[in-house]
């Protein structure tokens, strides 16, 4: 899911092209990047497409300018909302409320 601004970085088409390289056990992969600091889990590094590497966010990281959704991470999230009195935005419901899963930025 990209929103309508958003610049993708160098090479980005060799590792969308293809869902191939996502492991299967992975729900939601955070694809943009902002210029503050996270933390991540650098003992979870998972090699990707184009020397590019996964890592499980441990900080809160909202945005959502990019991201991959699984099917399932999908219809957990759908089932989730229905139930919501207050609407949120999407990042937040997916970095902040739905952060069960197990989430990684590349």
């Amino acid at each position: 899911m990209f929103e309508d601004d958003i610049h993708l970085g160098e090479h980005a088409s060799q590792f969308l092209k293809t869902t191939d390289w996502i492991p299967q056990d992975i729900q939601i992969i955070k694809l943009e990047a902002f210029y503050s600091e996270i933390e991540v889990n650098k003992s979870t590094a998972i090699n990707v497409e184009d020397n590019r590497k996964l890592y499980k966010l441990r900080s809160k990281h909202l945005g959502g300018a990019g991201y991959i959704l699984s099917k399932n991470a999908a219809k957990i999230l759908l089932e989730y909302i229905k139930f919501q009195n207050n609407l949120k935005p999407l990042d937040h419901l997916l970095f902040e409320d739905v952060v069960l899963m197990k989430l990684f930025q590349s």
